[in-house]
């Protein structure tokens, strides 16, 4: 199943991508959805030279993630059902109604 992506009028700027199933990652089940949001980054600049930064930041240390496209601003993990919530078979039908038996009434 591919990836799904949408916007939200409420969340400008945000685009939500769904990954279904583990993905790869160790630990997560096959029937697990994520819901990942992210920003474009306004300081992405792919060629940046780290070698000659002037504060000496690293691609793991550099506060402005130049080397980062996209921020990601929300993660949300589910776990998708294993089965369905009901037995798929045919429940099996009522008992008849017991028969009324009318007591004899004093007077």
């Amino acid at each position: 199943m591919a990836d799904t992506t949408f916007t939200l009028a409420e969340f400008p700027g945000v685009t939500f991508t769904v990954l279904v199933g583990s993905g790869g990652l160790p630990g997560l089940p096959s029937n697990s959805m994520r819901i990942i949001g992210t920003i474009p980054n306004p300081w992405y600049e792919p060629d940046y030279n780290y070698g000659v930064d002037p504060s000496g930041h690293t691609e793991v240390t550099d506060p402005w993630k130049r080397h980062t496209e996209l921020l990601e601003v929300t993660n949300i993990g589910l776990i998708g059902p294993a089965g369905p919530p009901v037995p798929t078979t045919t429940p099996p039908p009522a008992l008849p109604a017991p028969d009324t038996v009318e007591e004899p009434t004093d007077g």
